[in-house]
């Protein structure tokens, strides 16, 4: 079965709702460790899916997760229903890591499990692949969704140091229970499908791919020659990741480019003292710590570098650079998930390789208003809340 322009993978017959069910109405349990939010990719990753779930035809949804960090636009409030929505203390957090779970929300849910009647689900829906937990209290035939952000054992792996090294042996743990019980598993692309089958030794014939997505554009769409020569970074930049992938770019490429008529800039929350420092040794690159609107910095600019050495989950500051036309550079693990990138930026083996890349782009005008109106139209085709939500509620069809 197509899902616009990712595929389907599933059982031979669809799973069917508990026989309890009499009624029209999908009842369906919600559960996250992150709260979802419009600010980081994770948490608009959340939203994405708990705000099409409840645009869902007849659908009440429960939800048990963090409090929300702002008043969300969008959902539709009257098929949401909060069962617990509260921020992690540091008492759940030693509790938890007592326990060997790799998230508070275990703690979040063991307060409100007496209170919740499983047997009344007709789906049960988890995001991230490291809440186990849950099983435990389902029945058996109880359906099950589970999103994969991360193969959660790379993203720990990768940062694997210290104390790091415990909580990778837990998340490792917990997502084999995950991939080997969840009925049906959303992950990003298949090079995520494969590193399951791969750390877990496990055939998956029953996830479906489903790539992040950016919302409709809240500015008009800048022109080329009217966008400040600006090459972007962006992201969260107290992510270990970003950094070291900031700092090899600034190392490897940007020393070499930077009197090259463009100006570097470095956007995302709470920069540290080394990304600042690293930037004052360098001409033509400035900050925008915290700021206070991305998208305002994504229209104007006329190129997004990515320089990733990870290659973990789906980058979505992508899909949002796309939306805006603006072509982008980044490696090969960095661009993961994302199809003909030929047609909006380039992908490049590594970041040391990004440098020429860079220059072959930005000094073609021509060449940059190409890409941007192939990006816009890579965007309308696959990463919109449109193709996002059609994915779900063709999943939720078919129980």
């Amino acid at each position: 079965m197509k899902l616009g322009a990712f595929e389907k993978y599933g059982r031979n017959s669809p799973i069917k709702s508990p026989s309890h069910s009499n009624d029209r109405t999908m009842k369906i349990l919600y559960l996250t460790p992150q709260a979802p939010n419009l600010t980081s990719g994770g948490g608009r990753h959340c939203y994405a899916n708990l705000r099409s779930l409840c645009e869902f035809k007849d659908t009440v949804v429960d939800y048990i997760g963090p409090a929300f960090e702002s008043d969300i636009k969008g959902l539709q409030r009257e098929n949401l229903s909060i069962i617990v929505a509260r921020s992690f203390t540091p008492k759940d957090r030693i509790i938890s890591a007592f326990k060997g779970a790799p998230s508070s929300l275990v703690q979040v849910f063991s307060g409100t499990r007496k209170q919740v009647d499983f047997r009344t689900y007709n789906l049960v829906f988890i995001e991230f692949s490291y809440i186990d937990f849950i099983f435990s209290y389902l029945q058996r035939n109880t359906p099950t969704i589970c999103c994969v952000h991360n193969v959660e054992a790379d993203y720990q792996k990768a940062n694997c140091t210290g104390l790091r090294r415990l909580k990778y042996y837990y998340v490792k743990k917990c997502e084999r229970k995950v991939v080997q019980s969840a009925a049906n598993l959303l992950v990003m692309h298949e090079h995520d499908a494969r590193r399951l089958e791969s750390v877990y030794q496990t055939k998956l014939d029953n996830y479906t791919i489903h790539p992040v997505c950016s919302f409709s554009p809240r500015y008009d769409i800048v022109n080329m020659d009217e966008r400040e020569k600006i090459i972007l970074f962006s992201g969260s930049l107290d992510s270990i990741y970003n950094e070291v992938g900031l700092l090899e770019f600034l190392n490897r490429c940007w020393k070499k480019i930077q009197d090259c008529g463009y100006t570097l800039l470095v956007s995302g929350r709470n920069p540290s003292i080394k990304i600042i420092s690293a930037l004052g040794r360098y001409r033509n690159a400035e900050i925008i710590a915290n700021p206070l609107d991305m998208e305002k910095l994504i229209k104007n600019a006329r190129l997004l570098v990515l320089p990733d050495l990870y290659g973990t989950g789906m980058k979505l500051r992508i899909a949002e650079a796309l939306s805006y036309g603006v072509p982008v550079v980044g490696t090969l693990l960095g661009l993961r998930g994302y199809n003909h990138v030929e047609s909006f930026g380039a992908a490049v083996e590594s970041i040391h390789d990004m440098n020429d890349a860079v220059l072959t782009l930005i000094e073609s005008t021509e060449r940059l208003k190409e890409l941007s109106l192939s990006a816009i139209e890579l965007w309308k085709h696959n990463y919109t809340f449109k193709a996002f939500r059609s994915r779900i509620h063709s999943i939720l069809d078919s129980l």
